[in-house]
């Protein structure tokens, strides 16, 4: 499984979700991030700055940037907001 970890922003948003929802995402994440090809199952997103990606949890989005070797996960949310701002 390739390593993760989350920025003092995204662990935030990540803890005011409830907590069903919080352990169904991080259950979620992992199994793509334990899959050969973590890369597949994720979206590159345009006009953003870098290797940023997300994958999709049913409403919600984990936005992260690839690091080659791990990730760096930078937001998460509901998809109606997560990506603005």
């Amino acid at each position: 499984m390739i390593p993760y970890r989350f920025t003092r922003h995204a662990d935030r948003q990540l803890r005011k979700l409830p907590e069903a929802e919080q352990r169904r995402l991080i259950r979620k994440l992992k199994a793509y991030l334990a899959r050969p090809e973590p890369l597949r199952a994720a979206k590159k997103l345009e006009g953003m700055p870098g290797a940023v990606y997300r994958f999709r949890i049913d409403p919600y989005r984990v936005l992260f940037d690839w690091l080659g070797d791990a990730i760096l996960v930078t937001r998460v949310g509901h998809r109606r907001d997560v990506y603005r701002g």
